[in-house]
């Protein structure tokens, strides 16, 4: 007799299922979180006869709820499938059909159906614990919020400094700049730059040392409410370099777990493409799966890699009418980023992907639309290299010129 089990995981307990072969419900009921919760649960399965070589598990991937619970079970040796949660929305059963409710409950009992009938079709959902690439995954998820963190306090700190000191916007003057930052935090108005020397100035912002006395010197600036402004600036530069000095504490970790987690070899050969960059690559390869060669060629990889990081055309038609084909969005967010980053890096770096957006906006492409296939048309080459096992190597031709 096989078993099956579907869970469907909440923030702090789960709701489970536990079905036969012949669709008999032989257990359900609701788990809590805890150590205890999954130990008598664990018991209960035993008693019942549900054990690990006969049974299989599907669980809703659903942010990071489902990974205690897969750890656990398969720690205690159950098949656990981690399941796209587009199947169980899709999914069919008689007592839903119409009523289509959405209950936890009902969420458990479609996991059972799923993995009853397509269990054979779905291993390529089975778990496997891999704390390196989690911890990667993790790590580029932390960055990804410093980074946008980061983002805002440049953005208030711009308009702050807009009214403080208008005049250094348009000099390409922000808080970006490290000098300007540890001037600031001395002489925070422009009536206390203009009174400090070139020789001064220069130590600070050495090639617009000149621009920047004049500016203060004549700037539109009023010292009264400059000077009120002074302690909210002062705080927004601390905070930027806190968060700066922490993004790079990250990015050393990131390069730490993905000697660990990714292949060496996988690593240099991205490395060999225009515009994959130390920050843009690991966001892609920690996505990748490493079983990706059973897929059995390049082309089917990189459909399977499309939709993954939700890159590929979603579709619209029905009778006669066609709708519009856009970018389905579905999918890995960090890797998608990683690869539109790319896409314009190469834009400036890469001469055949420049003229491949040319010719695609000649044709009539909207910007947008270009770049989206200037993604693709990166995951094809990462493709390329992995499964060929060699570097990338630009093609020269007549119309392109390779600059060195």
């Amino acid at each position: 007799m096989n078993y099956y089990i579907g869970i469907d995981t909440a923030k702090g307990q789960a709701r489970y299922q536990v079905e036969d072969t012949h669709t008999q419900i032989v257990r359900k009921g609701r788990l809590k979180a805890n150590h205890w919760s999954m130990k008598q649960f664990l018991l209960q399965l035993e008693r019942l006869g549900v054990l690990p070589a006969d049974t299989l598990i599907g669980i809703e991937a659903t942010g990071l709820l489902h990974i205690g619970w897969c750890v656990a079970l398969s720690q205690a040796g159950y098949r656990v499938l981690a399941l796209n949660p587009l199947l169980s929305k899709r999914r069919y059963t008689p007592e839903n059909a119409i009523r289509d409710h959405k209950t936890d409950p009902v969420d458990a009992a479609g996991l059972c159906d799923i993995i009853r009938r397509d269990g054979h079709k779905l291993q390529r959902f089975l778990y496997q614990h891999q704390p390196e690439r989690f911890a990667l995954k993790r790590l580029l998820s932390v960055r990804k919020v410093l980074r946008s963190s980061l983002t805002n306090l440049y953005k208030a700190s711009g308009d702050l400094l807009d009214f403080i000191f208008p005049e250094l916007r348009p000099m390409g003057l922000t808080l970006t700049h490290q000098g300007l930052r540890r001037l600031l935090k001395r002489h925070s108005t422009a009536q206390a730059i203009a009174a400090l020397p070139k020789a001064t100035l220069k130590r600070y912002v050495a090639d617009k040392s000149t621009l920047l006395k004049e500016a203060a010197e004549h700037s539109f600036a009023t010292a009264e409410l400059a000077q009120c402004s002074v302690p909210a600036l002062r705080e927004f530069i601390v905070n930027i370099e806190q968060l700066s000095e922490r993004l790079l504490q990250v990015d050393k970790q990131i390069d730490q777990f993905l000697a660990t987690a990714v292949p060496a070899e996988q690593v240099t050969l991205a490395r060999s493409l225009p515009a994959f960059g130390a920050k843009t690559t690991p966001a892609v390869l920690a996505f990748i799966p490493e079983d990706y060669a059973r897929w059995d060629s390049k082309k089917k990889i990189t459909a399977k890699l499309q939709a993954l990081f939700g890159t590929e055309p979603r579709m619209r038609r029905s009778g006669k009418w066609i709708g519009k084909e856009k970018m389905s969005k579905r999918g890995v967010e960090l890797a998608r980023t990683a690869l539109f980053q790319i896409a314009f890096c190469s834009l400036l770096h890469d001469p055949q992907c420049r003229s491949y957006y040319d010719s695609l906006r000649a044709r009539g492409k909207s910007h947008k639309e270009a770049i989206v296939n200037l993604m693709r048309k990166h995951l094809r080459r990462l493709v390329s290299v992995l499964v060929e096992q060699n570097p990338y190597t630009p093609v020269l031709s007549e119309n392109v010129a390779i600059s060195t």
